[in-house]
This record gives structure tokens, C-alpha cells and sequence, in this order.
């Protein structure tokens, strides 16, 4: 991200910023043609090196040509009427416009008038005005700066001859535009800070207070007007990249301790702090003099609503006295973005730092109701958000909120950075092929008997991203029943890459090198074929001329080789897994559990039980993957053993009152069995240390304090105490399973 950073040493005006981001590198023919698209008159602008105090920088003048009898000023409304019907592009006209509504709002005010659409601005209205606003407003276009901050403001004490009269400095005018900012007095007898210069920090500048993170590119210097004794009459801008780093800012904490209120009066007080601006509210209780109990109230504010939260707090409770003070504050950008998971789209919260810190919070809302209309669990429906999230971070790193299609197949090399013009042409090249009735749109033919045409976004393990006329859609690979590509090509690439998942290299290798011959750039074709050759011909020569008769056979003959149907593939996996690994396989509503384990076989040595539920393999959740990626995953070959973590229940039967022999401790992962007595009723089920306690008497232990977990594991329920334990298993055996 490209900032730009305004220190404001000596004050700030408009000239003075235009004057810094020349200085910087911007073309002063850029400035001048973009200046052209509004129609405000004849005018010069005249650019020149100057010293001041020793400092080198630009002096921009801006010589007005006006006819005699043309008028000097405008009224707001035809100033933004001009900026409206300009050629400029439109976030250039975003930027000159809210800079002149932060003045113009400001103006009313001070003048008492209350349409300020209707305002005269006497000095701002002018030509050279209307230049240094709009002339700002191109040059941050043109130097792609992203986002702005500024250093504390200083004004300056003096009088000031306007048109509007004598005025104190500060103006009136800068005052009241940087009311809630920042700002300090000097003793320099000047004006620093000019209206237009307030108006375009507060319009634009992010924050005020110390230079960011970033690593500096361009540095420039405007020079004002004056001439002044104790500092350099200058304006420096810093531009730069901004480097990985969190967010800075300052807030106030307000505290204050109460000890004779109610306390279901702190519901409606934090309603009404939070509704008034406040940034956080919480109480803690405390022990004040005399050892009477208390609550510490304690609300994080801003600087510009802290007297409007202490009033607030004055009124809603007893407190005759509140203290406040400044912090620094270290935040993580935050985003709200809509996932699309097979329960609907749920919006989130994402919370984004330096290092891939992530933190992902779904909406409690949607949340729930996604999961009272689908009548699952309300912490699936969490998961499944979560799991979207982490499972196509690297396509929200890129991706506008709302929209995480951030490009085509990349196996195939189409992939196209997202936006919102990438999604429109995904949509109307889908339309178009529809429409034409020609096979340039991939189909997708379901279980239940439809037909999907369009464009494939992303292709995951258990589901596409699928661009249609109707917009984006999720299709999961378990509805899917045909799949075809919008090219004779990509159909080659999908069968060579079934027969090589078979085994079937031969044919892999043939399939690769027809897809190779319709397109001699094919990037998966070829890295097939490369990969091909050096497996089959270096491994064993003698394969090489079994490829070239089965390739020069199919060539003559016009052949195509049959490939086994995926269902028939499965199920000779199924009877693999019951035959080598020793267990069967039953899902039950997104729940995967052992339907029966074979006595002898590698299961049953690891101490896998019938009934146990499979949590995930080698880390990855079973949660989220079909039956099919559940066996694929256990029979994968590169291995002699194979890591799985399982839950089961577990019914611990005791004498009321006796304990069942475990210790317990709170590790990382939760609630760990640290030890078990020998000879206990905890040792004769099967329980061992490390295990992970899930549940006691149907509790859940996420949140649980282990005061509270001791008490509950030694409370006998009807002689028996009943546990879900996760174990953490690995079973053994010649390639894995």
C-alpha cells in the first residue's frame, strides 16, 4: 500500500501541498491537464525552486487571468456542480468533493446559515482555491497514494485581514474544521494553517500523530508564502510503502469505581455508551477500602466523544468522580467479508496482521439462523464458516469483500486477478457461450438430474466455485455426477489425471501427449508428460516402447481407453480399507465413524474401537472431507504409518463419591489427562495420558476451569461418569495402512 505522509512542521495551505507533491515527482503537465477537465476560468501556474531558512523546495503561484467584471467567488453548490460536470475521473471527483463539503460544513456553522449548499465562499471560492483542491485531489490519483496521515497540527497567534474582516488566528474557519484533530499552539506570529490545508487533512488524512511503517520512495518540500524567522516557511511530504505492521492509534481509558449501584443497571449503561460512540465498556470487580466489593467501569473512548461518555456515565450511575487517561493502541485491520459454505452465505469478521496472523469471527446472527433452518449444530455451521475462510485465504488476501472468486482453474494457467470487471467478464463470456449454444462453457451435470453451464472459478478438493448467468454458485463435489471442460484439451488432461491417480501411467501418459498435440502450450500437459518420461523411461526403459506401441495403437485405430468409473473406484477402495487396514466406514450426517473393526489387523493394534468418530487425518479435518476423501486419504501409500485423531465415548463406572483416578491438567490443546492410577476405574477403560477430555456428563470443556472440571469428573452421575475423549492415534503398517 503506498502512503503518504504530511509533516506539518511549519503549518500547512494549499499551495504549500501542491508545491510538496511536485516537489515529490509529480509532473507539473499531469497537474496542468488534469486542471483543464474543469472549466473555472483563464489562469497560469507557475513553478519555481526556493530557499527558506537554508531548506530547498517549490514554490507553486497560481496567476488568476480575470476579466474585469467576472465574479471573484462562488457559492458551494457551484463549486461542486462544476466538479460534477467535469471529465475528471470519478474518485478524483470523490476527493475534491469531500474536502469542499468538510469546509463548506464548517463555514455554515461559523456564518449561521443552515443549507450550506447555499454558502458563498468569499476567499475559497476563488480561482487559485478551487486549483489547490481539486489540483491535490489529481495528484494523489496520479501518484497512486492509497491512504494519507499527517503529524499533530500547530497554529500560529496573529490577525488576520480576509475578506470577511479582522479575524484571530486560528481562523474561525481552520478551528472549527479541526474540531476532534489534534492540534497545538505556537508562538509564531503567523498564520500556519490555512482553511484549505485544514480541509484537506481532515477530509483525507487517516490519522494524526506519528509517521507510520514504510519504507520511503519520493520526499518533497512546499514552500509557502511568508518568510518567516524561526523556522523554515515549509511543508514536507514523505511517500512511501507501507511495510507489514499493525495499525496505530490513540484512545482514552475512563475508569471509574462503583460500589452502590445496581448492577442490572449496567446492561442499559453500556447500551447507551456503545450507541454514543464509546469503543469498548466492561467492568471488573475490585476490593476498595473498608474490603467493600466494587465494580471498576471501565470505557474506551476517542478524543472527541470523551466528555460526552463522561456525562453519560455521571447521569447512568453513581459515580461522583471519573479519572481518564491516554493509550497507545496496537490494532489488526479488520474486514467484513460474506463466505458461501453448504449452509449459505455467513458473513465474518476478519481480523488481518503482519506474520498471516488471521483471526476469523463468523456472525453469531447468521450463524444461528443458518443453523435453525438446516437443523444442524450451531458450532458446525461455525466451523464451516471458518474452514471457507482458511481453506481460501490466499484468495482473500487478493479478493474484494464479498466476492472470493480471485480467479480461473489454476492448474491450467488461467488464472485471472479478481475484480470486479473479472467477475463481470466471467459472467458474460458464461451468458454469451449459453446463449451461442456453442461448447465453449463448462458443463457440470448433478446427481439429481440438472444441468449447470458456465465457468469454473476454483477447483477444490471438495467443491467448485462455479460462475453461471445467475452469478457465483458452490457445487459440491459429493452432487456432482459428470464433469466437462469447455475444450477437447482440458477433457484429455482430466482422464490422464484419473489414470494417473489409478496408477495407470501408460495411459496417463498417452492422454497427456494428445492434450499436448491440440495445444503446444499447455502447461499441465506438458508437466504431465516431463514427469511421465522421467518416471516410466528412467525407472525402467523397457516401459518406453510399451508407451510408444499402446500411443502409435491408439493413434491408428482412433482408440479410447476405458477408464473405471469413479463409483467402481471407491468401492474397491472401501474393500481395501476392510481388508488390509481392518476397518469399515459409516457417514452419518457429516459424522464419519468406525462401523466395524477386523480383530488382527492394523486398526485394531492401534486400539481403533467400533463407534469411534474420526475428527481428522494428519491434521486435516474429516469433518470437511467426504467418504471418499476419508478412505483416499487413509489408503495414501507414502507412509508406514498414518496419525489420526478420533473422540469416543467413554463410560467410567465408580462407587458415589469415589474417585476415577485422573489427574488433570489445562494444556494448550484443553482439557489433558496428566496421569492415571493404576488399578482405577479410569485405567480399566482404556483411558490413557495425553488423552484430551471433550465432555464430562455432557458438559463441554472448551471454557471450562479445571477447578470446575476436578469437581465434575469426581461426581459420580448414577455410578458412572460419562466422558467423550479425543485420542491421538498412530497405527502402523506396510504403506500406512
Amino acid at each position: 500500500m503506498r502512503i503518504a505522509y504530511f509533516d506539518c512542521f511549519s503549518g500547512i495551505a494549499g499551495d504549500m501541498v501542491l508545491g510538496a507533491l511536485i516537489d515529490s515527482g509529480l509532473g507539473i503537465g499531469i497537474l496542468a491537464r488534469g486542471l483543464k477537465k474543469l472549466k473555472i476560468g483563464r489562469y497560469e501556474l507557475r513553478c519555481a525552486k526556493v530557499t527558506r531558512n537554508a531548506l530547498s523546495g517549490t514554490k507553486l503561484d497560481i496567476i488568476v487571468k480575470r476579466p474585469p467584471r467576472e465574479r471573484s467567488h462562488r457559492s458551494l453548490a457551484e463549486i461542486l456542480k462544476l466538479i460534477d460536470e467535469s471529465s475528471l475521473k470519478s474518485t478524483i471527483k470523490e476527493n475534491a468533493k469531500k474536502i469542499f463539503n468538510t469546509i463548506g460544513t464548517a463555514e455554515s456553522k461559523i456564518h449561521g446559515i443552515s443549507n450550506k449548499k447555499k454558502l458563498h465562499l468569499h476567499e475559497l471560492g476563488d480561482i487559485d482555491s478551487i486549483i489547490d483542491i481539486a489540483g491535490v485531489a489529481i495528484a494523489i490519483d496520479a501518484l497512486r497514494i492509497d491512504e494519507i496521515y499527517s503529524s499533530v497540527l500547530s497554529f500560529g497567534r496573529a490577525i488576520l485581514n480576509t475578506k470577511g474582516g479582522v479575524l484571530p488566528a486560528p481562523s474561525p474557519a481552520s478551528l472549527e474544521i479541526l474540531r476532534g484533530v489534534p492540534v497545538k499552539v505556537s508562538g509564531i506570529d503567523s498564520e500556519l494553517i490555512t482553511p484549505t490545508g485544514a480541509g484537506i487533512l481532515k477530509a483525507l488524512s487517516k490519522g494524526f500523530g506519528d509517521m507510520p511503517q514504510m519504507k520511503v520512495s519520493d520526499i518533497g518540500y512546499g514552500a509557502g508564502t511568508n518568510c518567516l524567522s524561526e523556522i523554515p516557511n515549509m511543508l514536507r511530504v514523505i511517500i512511501g510503502e507501507s511495510v507489514a505492521a499493525f495499525e496505530r492509534d490513540k484512545a482514552f481509558v475512563v475508569e471509574t469505581n462503583i460500589d452502590d449501584m445496581n448492577p442490572q443497571n449496567f446492561e442499559y449503561l453500556f447500551e447507551k455508551l456503545l450507541k454514543e460512540g464509546a469503543l469498548d465498556a466492561y467492568t471488573t470487580t475490585v476490593q476498595m477500602k473498608k474490603s467493600r466489593p466494587a465494580f471498576k467501569l471501565t470505557v474506551l473512548s476517542d478524543r472527541s466523544r470523551l466528555e460526552r461518555l463522561c456525562s453519560i456515565i455521571f447521569s447512568e450511575t453513581t459515580s461522583i468522580g471519573i479519572r481518564y487517561y491516554e493509550v497507545d493502541r496496537f490494532k489488526l485491520k479488520r474486514e467484513v467479508v460474506k463466505v458461501g459454505t453448504k449452509y449459505g452465505n455467513i458473513r465474518v469478521k476478519l481480523s488481518k496482521g503482519p506474520g498471516d496472523i488471521l483471526t476469523v469471527s463468523p456472525e453469531y446472527e447468521e450463524c444461528a439462523k443458518a443453523a435453525r433452518e438446516r437443523g444442524v449444530p450451531l458450532k458446525r455451521v461455525y466451523e464451516e464458516a471458518n474452514y471457507e475462510v482458511r481453506h481460501c485465504e490466499r484468495a482473500f488476501r487478493r479478493a474484494k469483500p464479498f466476492d472470493k472468486s480471485s480467479g480461473l482453474r489454476p492448474e491450467q494457467g488461467r488464472r485471472m486477478k479478481q475484480s470486479k470487471l473479472s467477475y463481470i467478464f466471467l459472467v458474460v463470456a458464461a451468458f454469451l457461450s449459453i446463449m451461442a449454444g456453442c461448447a465453449i462453457a463448462d458443463t457440470i451435470y448433478t446427481k439429481d438430474g440438472k444441468e449447470l453451464k458456465g465457468i469454473i472459478i476454483e477447483d477444490y478438493r471438495d467443491r467448485i466455485l462455479f460462475s453461471t448467468v445467475d452469478g457465483q454458485i458452490t457445487v459440491m463435489k459429493d452432487d456432482v455426477k459428470e464433469l466437462y471442460f469447455d475444450t477437447e484439451e482440458q477433457n484429455l488432461i482430466k482422464l490422464a489425471e484419473q489414470s494417473r491417480d489409478k496408477g495407470d501411467y501408460i495411459k496417463a501418459f498417452v492422454y497427456y501427449d494428445k492434450a499436448f498435440k491440440l495445444n503446444p502450450g499447455s502447461k499441465s500437459a506438458k508437466d504431465g508428460i516431463v514427469f511421465l518420461q522421467g518416471y516410466l523411461f528412467k525407472k525402467d526403459m523397457s516401459q518406453k516402447e510399451e508407451v510408444v506401441r499402446r500411443h502409435n495403437e491408439f493413434e491408428q485405430k482412433g482408440m479410447t481407453p476405458e477408464i473405471k468409473s469413479e463409483e467402481d473406484k471407491f468401492n474397491d477402495d472401501l474393500r481395501t480399507l476392510r481388508t488390509e487396514s481392518g476397518i469399515a466406514l459409516l457417514t452419518t450426517g457429516g459424522v464419519t465413524r468406525i462401523e466395524s473393526v477386523t480383530a488382527g489387523l492394523p486398526a485394531d493394534s492401534a486400539g481403533i474401537r467400533k463407534s469411534d468418530t474420526l475428527i481428522a487425518i494428519w491434521g486435516r479435518l474429516v469433518g470437511y472431507m467426504s467418504l471418499r476423501e476419508v478412505v483416499e486419504t487413509l489408503l495414501e501409500k507414502n507412509s508406514l504409518e498414518t496419525k489420526i485423531a478420533l473422540e469416543r465415548n467413554v463410560v467410567v463406572r465408580v462407587r458415589p463419591g469415589d474417585s476415577i483416578g485422573v489427574t488433570l491438567s489445562m494444556q494448550l490443546d484443553g482439557l489433558t489427562i496428566s496421569d492415571i492410577k493404576a488399578g482405577s476405574a479410569a485405567s480399566e477403560t482404556g483411558l490413557k495420558p495425553n488423552d484430551l477430555i471433550v465432555e464430562i456428563n455432557g458438559n463441554p470443556t472448551r471454557y471450562m476451569p479445571l477447578k470446575r472440571a476436578v469437581e465434575l469428573i469426581n461426581r459420580s452421575k448414577d455410578g458412572k461418569v460419562d466422558l467423550v475423549v479425543r485420542k491421538d492415534i498412530v497405527m502402523w503398517g506396510k504403506g500406512g495402512l
